[in-house]
Formats: structure tokens, C-alpha cells, sequence
């Protein structure tokens, strides 16, 4: 769903919303100005269907409206999603990389925590046609789960985000 027919359907549900709210509001009125005699016949006789009818078409609207904010919303936050994805990716000097967009070649430098658990690969790869450096971490089966680690393992890390600093200063 598009965004203009998206904001289009819910301008349409908001329509509805406004449209009953009004007609209850008219009816008040219309109800307000009548004698205390007609007032209490339509008590027992009108008012009643006439309630329960409003009470349906704002249920309704309100339904609809509620649908087509969810999707709309739906529709934001994936398109929000994407775009933090797409700058994600790159920031104009570091690229997030696919395996399948990697062709992998000769492994250039390997280093490894002392319990082994995290490995740091620096290999010669082709990415769009240029050969580039990439940069991965493998763990082991036996290590810890995502952004839990410890000890050597940390150590590597910070030594890499240092590693790359210096690079990217005398680059």
C-alpha cells in the first residue's frame, strides 16, 4: 500500500468517526429542543433504536478507522525499517556486507581469543567487481551467546576497533 493511499484511507476513516460523532451531536440538539412531553414519549419510543443505530455506525467507523491506522503505521515503521537498513549498511567508509554479495579469497590475517571461543578473518575478497579487505568474526559452538562476551574475547574486540581506528586515520 502506497503512502498517499494509505493516508487517503485514513483521512476516509477519520471522515466516518467525525461524520457520527456529528450526527449524535445533531440528534442531542434536535432532542434538547423538543417539549418535556415529547422528550419523554421519545425516551420510551425513539430513542432507543436511534442510540443503539449510532452506537453500530460509530463502532463501525471506529473499527475501520483502527484498521487502516495500523496498517498505516505498519506501512511507517517497515519503510522506517528499511531506510535504517539501507544507512546501516554504509556509512561511507565501513559497508555491512551479505555472505552471498563476499567472494572470498586467500585467508590474509587470523587472530583468535585465547579460549579460542572468537576468531577475527581478515581475507582478500571481490564485492561488486573491486577487490577489497573484509574483516568477519567466527565463533566457535561453544561460545557464548551475541554481545556476551568475556575476557580475551572482549580483548580482541577492543583490539580490533583499534586496529580499525588507526587504519582509518592513516588511510
Amino acid at each position: 500500500m502506497s503512502k498517499e493511499k494509505s493516508n487517503m484511507q485514513t483521512h476516509r476513516g477519520l471522515g466516518i468517526v467525525v461524520s457520527v460523532v456529528q450526527s449524535v451531536e445533531r440528534f442531542m440538539k434536535s432532542h434538547l429542543a423538543k417539549g418535556r412531553v415529547r422528550r419523554a414519549i421519545s425516551y420510551v419510543f425513539t430513542i432507543p433504536q436511534q442510540i443503539e443505530r449510532m452506537d453500530q455506525e460509530l463502532s463501525d467507523g471506529l473499527r475501520e478507522f483502527n484498521v487502516v491506522a495500523l496498517l498505516d503505521t505498519n506501512l511507517r515503521i517497515r519503510s522506517g525499517n528499511q531506510l535504517a537498513d539501507e544507512n546501516a549498511r554504509y556509512n561511507g567508509e565501513f559497508r555491512l556486507l551479505k555472505h552471498v554479495e563476499v567472494d572470498k579469497f586467500e585467508l590474509i590475517l587470523q587472530e583468535a581469543s585465547e579460549d579460542g571461543t572468537l576468531v577475527l578473518k581478515y581475507h582478500c575478497a571481490e564485492v561488486d567487481g573491486r577487490v577489497v579487505v573484509v574483516c568477519y568474526f567466527e565463533t566457535t559452538p561453544d561460545a557464548p551467546g551475541e554481545g556476551e562476551y568475556e575476557g580475551d574475547a572482549t580483548n580482541l574486540l577492543d583490539r580490533t576497533l583499534a586496529h580499525d581506528r588507526i587504519l582509518a586515520e592513516i588511510s
